[in-house]
């Protein structure tokens, strides 16, 4: 489809008044990692009733209170995906600074200035916590599932 000179005009001024931003590909890779990020943030809240649905569907305890038969595992678990979720808030946080530094403007962090370097290294541990914590996480609440006998709920 063609456009006639009017449109041209007008798509030509719309080009105009959304400047380009000086480092895109920043915005565009923060963007890929913010649905990872999403990703994750989703599972570890999900996961965290694993061992709850395990409690009451696979093994069918009723007439007793959960917290008699869950353990350091699932504790532990809990603790790890908590962190991680609160790990991913806090990229968010940092991203969107992120995002700030790429168009040029400056940013602070709870009313300290930042750089872009101290950014990108909040960006760097933030994930990397969220992503140990959410695998350890996991890894605990499988452990318990694994590990569950009717024993362990004897008291």
């Amino acid at each position: 489809m063609e456009l006639d000179s009017a449109d041209r005009r007008v798509w030509h001024r719309k080009q105009e008044l959304v400047p380009e931003c000086p480092q895109q590909w920043r915005i565009d890779v923060n963007d890929k990692y913010q649905a990872a990020v999403g990703v994750v943030i989703s599972l570890a809240s999900a996961s965290m009733i694993l061992p709850i649905l395990f409690l009451k569907d696979v093994v069918r305890l009723e007439n007793r209170a959960l917290a008699h038969v869950m353990n350091w595992w699932t504790y532990g678990g809990w603790s790890c995906l908590a962190v991680s979720i609160l790990s991913g808030i806090l990229y968010h946080y940092c991203s969107a600074k992120w995002v700030k530094l790429s168009w040029r403007r400056s940013a602070d962090m709870f009313g300290v200035s930042v750089n872009d370097d101290f950014v990108e290294l909040c960006l760097d541990v933030t994930y990397f916590v969220m992503m140990v914590g959410f695998v350890l996480g996991l890894g605990c609440m499988v452990l318990f599932m694994a590990r569950f006998t009717h024993l362990d709920h004897s008291i």
